[in-house]
């Protein structure tokens, strides 16, 4: 009861945030001041980039599973992602790679522990890359030299078994095997090829993501905005999602573009009618695409219904 009451007030906050001072004439004009071309090459960048994460998965099934199961997968996890909190829309990836196409869970739950790391990887460099322009270099120098320590040893930690005697100590029995269960699972993965592979693709996936923002934010609107300044609004973005707040991030993440767009001199209520665009938009395009799998494969969202109830 306390907690949803904190999250309510938060809420509020955050919603008293984003109309506080806001011109609805202006809002209203800035609806009309989108590219529509603009617009399209945004929603090309968005497309490509699930492309590049669907074949993340191929390759890192060792390519049991076709790229259309990949894609579909991924589609939805995306959707469930836009309207539900804390990322839980992952769990519908297993369940549906599981029903449809009888893959393992505990494969496909392994992947999915592992690609978080790579994308933790790529998330890192580009919160260093919009750091720089924050803090001081030589406290970001030792910033980078920290984080590479850290992936050495944990590396090393790995490679070596060590990690075992850890999950050794987990108090409780089956999360103790299961999780020993997903370890070998993965360390099947660390493969030198496939670690090559997955690192090249995952720079991909996050390279048309911010593609797909820098294209909405200069194009489909005018804000010229730089490369670092859009790497700032990706990395605070990714990070206010995270947040398990609100379904699908929805106002948390608005606030937080609201916030760096209004820094770096875009209109208010342009900020905020671009940010419940881009993030309508990624709803809305993964939904209907999500409804046209769900139609070709006679399915509906009744099958995850235990796991999301």
């Amino acid at each position: 009861m306390i907690k949803t009451v904190v999250k309510f007030m938060l809420f509020m906050i955050i919603l008293y945030f984003l109309l506080n001072g806001i011109e609805i004439q202006k809002v209203i004009e800035a609806f009309g001041k989108v590219s529509l071309l603009g617009f399209i090459f945004t929603l090309i960048a968005i497309i490509i980039g699930d492309f590049a994460f669907a074949y993340r998965w191929k390759v890192l099934l060792f390519h049991k599973c076709s790229f259309k199961a990949s894609f579909e997968s991924v589609i939805i996890s995306s959707f469930f992602n836009l309207i539900l909190p804390a990322k839980l829309g992952e769990v519908s990836k297993v369940i549906y790679l599981k029903k449809i196409y009888n893959l393992s869970v505990s494969d496909t739950t392994a992947i999915t522990i592992i690609e978080k790391f790579f994308d933790l990887f790529w998330m890192s460099v580009m919160t260093y890359v919009a750091a720089l322009y924050i803090f001081d270099d030589a406290v970001m120098r030792f910033s980078m030299i920290a984080l590479i320590s850290i992936i050495i040893v944990f590396s090393l930690f790995v490679k070596n078994g060590k990690i075992i005697k850890l999950l050794n100590l987990i108090p409780f029995k089956f999360i103790r095997v299961y999780s020993k269960k997903m370890f070998h699972i993965s360390k099947k993965r660390i493969r030198l090829d496939i670690i090559f592979q997955v690192f090249l693709i995952t720079g991909l996936v996050w390279t048309f993501y911010f593609l797909s923002n820098y294209l909405f934010f200069n194009y489909a609107f005018d804000f010229n905005l730089s490369i670092s300044q859009t790497i700032v609004v990706v990395v605070v973005s990714m990070v206010v999602m995270s947040i398990p707040l609100t379904p699908g991030g929805i106002g948390i993440y608005h606030a937080g573009v609201v916030a760096i767009l209004t820094f770096y001199g875009v209109d208010k209520e342009m900020a905020l009618v671009s940010s419940f665009l881009f993030h309508a938009t990624g709803m809305i395009l993964s939904g209907v695409i999500t409804l046209i799998i769900f139609t070709l494969n006679h399915r509906s969202f009744g099958m995850f219904k235990k796991v999301y109830k």
